[in-house]
């Protein structure tokens, strides 16, 4: 999903002299927060590849060495691997006995609040006086807040915000461009222009997944409905804002999903869709599929983009990979779905009632949204992880990019040297030398939206909108069942093992509004009507 609005910090003013982190920089502009050595502990999870590699970032992390010796604060670390962080999680809550900050840990609960009630992470708004760059981004920037505010109106967590927070595509679809070039078609904005394109594959190169289908029709990452404005997403509730009257909706009943079902079901018909579509059980295309160049179009995430394209290199050098936006029902996408994001989540360092002293805790948190260390603490030392390059533009080097550890990506090495968990200003580009020129393509290349806002109806719900219990309870005892039936009866349209017409989706909807929908719809309705109050 992609931000339908950027969202941008004030820049900060050009500095005078060095900044943090460069090699003239005075530290001693920065004041401890003790005067003597203070301690605190930290429930810090891992991936399994870093846990192996380091017992503490105390270890190898410059920028926990640098805050301790700078601010005299020594983090004793409760290192956990992820693959154990939920048992270990749940066996300190039952022991009472807390570490004094613990990172991600609204991650291991339904509601905020209950991580509040069980004394895990302190209300943030309570000490707001010792967290004043932190305030100050909350101040800036309202969708920060309006993430972040619990039902009961507290904040309990200092998230990754990734910044600048723009309009960035991560996902997309990929395309044949030499055997576009060759059939002298460009790439298709259409549902239509796909569906030609999808032919002229077939019956030039003999693709037999012209377009590799998800297999359960609905597509893991909600592509392909966009465009009917619709959201539908497999396993997902599919819930979304009718613009037009300011009403929670499911997108899996309305007329517009009967449009993009019949779709399928026509271009499943024709047989440009394999009829073994069904059989291709994973999220990400079969590598067979695409190094034996029986497709011309499927969905990659950016990281996987350069795999394709080596995998492609190797059996045909003249092959070549282009990006593909999701279509629309015309070129100018009119009426594609207003989409949303998360602007801060729920991972990050929160402070627990076990604390001794919440304050010093509160101000060591902060410190990490002090934006003159911000280039610091995503770059670390001039020379030793990072060098400008010849606009004045730090990137990322030294031991991140040449390690004795044999570190195979810059994000494993980021965590080593630097940091990838707790709650921080991140640049999101910070990696991108990672990417060739097509991955970094496809942040702008990928996102998909009407040229036209007038004609968008239909959006996201805001990520905002947060349920209580019992509303969790009421959408989760209906949609169970409805994403089930949703999913099931999909595959059975499409395929054509039930006729798909306006008599046989009027009765598979009125199947769906028996499965306690209207619960469903009416605590979704509730929690987004007490997100608008709040917003105001």
């Amino acid at each position: 999903m992609t931000t339908s609005t950027p969202i941008y910090l004030e820049p900060e003013p050009e500095p005078e002299g060095p900044v943090a982190g460069d090699k003239d920089f005075d530290w001693s502009v920065f004041e401890p927060l003790s005067e003597d050595k203070a301690e605190l502990s930290m429930f810090y999870t891992q991936p399994p590849p870093l846990a192996a590699i380091m017992d503490s970032p105390n270890d190898m992390s410059f920028l926990y060495q640098t805050f301790e010796e700078v601010f005299n604060v020594h983090i004793n670390f409760h290192m956990v691997s992820m693959m154990d962080a939920t048992t270990t999680f749940q066996l300190m809550i039952a022991s009472g006995d807390y570490d004094d900050i613990i990172n991600d840990a609204l991650n291991y609960y339904d509601t905020a609040d209950q991580a509040y009630d069980d004394g895990i992470a302190l209300n943030i708004l309570d000490y707001e006086d010792c967290v004043p760059n932190f305030m100050s981004i909350l101040d800036e920037i309202p969708e920060v807040r309006a993430d972040l505010l619990t039902l009961e109106g507290r904040v309990l967590n200092f998230p990754n915000l990734q910044l600048p927070l723009e309009d960035v595509a991560t996902g997309g679809f990929l395309i044949r461009q030499d055997w576009l070039d060759q059939v002298g078609m460009d790439i298709p904005q259409t549902y239509t222009e796909m569906h030609d394109v999808m032919a002229a594959f077939q019956s030039e190169f003999g693709a037999t997944d012209p377009y590799v289908m998800p297999y359960q029709v609905l597509s893991p990452w909600g592509m392909m409905a966009g465009g009917y404005g619709l959201v539908a997403t497999a396993d997902a509730n599919n819930f979304y804002l009718n613009l037009e009257t300011d009403k929670i909706e499911l997108a899996t009943i309305s007329d517009a999903y009967y449009d993009y079902l019949s779709m399928f079901r026509d271009w499943y018909n024709e047989g440009i869709i394999n009829h073994d579509f069904t059989s291709q059980m994973t999220n990400l295309p079969d590598q067979n599929i695409v190094a034996s160049e029986m497709t011309g179009i499927w969905f990659s995430d950016q990281g996987y983009i350069k795999t394709y394209q080596d995998l492609l290199a190797s059996v045909n050098p003249n092959a070549e990979l282009s990006l593909m936006a999701q279509p629309g029902i015309d070129a100018a996408r009119t009426g594609y779905i207003a989409e949303t994001s998360s602007v801060a989540g729920s991972g990050g360092f929160s402070v627990s009632e076990s604390c001794s002293d919440p304050e010093l805790a509160f101000r060591w948190c902060d410190i990490w949204y002090n934006p003159d260390l911000r280039q610091f603490i995503n770059y670390g030392y001039e020379g030793e992880t990072f060098e400008y390059d010849e606009n004045g533009v730090p990137r990322l080097g030294g031991l991140i990019t040449n390690n004795d550890l044999g570190l195979p990506s810059l994000r494993m090495a980021n965590g080593v040297y630097l940091t990838t968990s707790g709650g921080f200003v991140y640049d999101r580009h910070k990696l991108d030398l990672e990417y060739n020129e097509l991955q970094i393509a496809a942040y702008t290349d990928w996102i998909a939206k009407a040229d036209d806002p007038s004609t968008v109806k239909t959006s996201g719900v805001p990520s905002g909108v947060k349920l209580n219990v019992s509303e969790a309870d009421a959408v989760s005892q209906a949609m169970s069942d409805v994403t089930t039936h949703v999913a099931e009866k999909a595959l059975k349209f499409v395929t054509g093992a039930e006729d798909l017409n306006p008599d046989t989706y009027a009765a598979y909807v009125s199947e769906i509004q028996g499965m306690r929908l209207d619960q469903a719809l009416d605590a979704m309705q509730s929690a987004y009507d007490r997100y608008l109050e709040n917003a105001n």
